[in-house]
């Protein structure tokens, strides 16, 4: 794989997570990237739960999978 391929990452959500828009979650689990950045990401359909496409204002559960395609220089936002 390329070195600047986008990298899938798989959160599983807990309890912290439950009913928080996802918005709200991804902006406190990458304060580094703007969150103009994170909403284009949503509009590309880069962030999905359980695999469905979602909106930014989604309310997550505990349980749920997160997926994130990120290109390598937004995934150091999450080492």
């Amino acid at each position: 794989m390329p070195e600047n391929a986008p990298r899938i990452t798989r959160i599983r959500l807990d309890a912290s997570a439950d009913a928080v828009r996802a918005d709200r979650l991804l902006r406190r689990l990458l304060p580094q990237i703007p969150l103009s950045h994170i909403h284009r990401m949503f509009r590309k359909g880069a962030i999905r739960v359980d695999g469905k496409k979602i909106g930014p204002a989604e309310r997550l559960r505990a349980g749920q999978t997160l997926s994130l395609r990120l290109h390598p220089q937004d995934a150091a936002a999450l080492d």
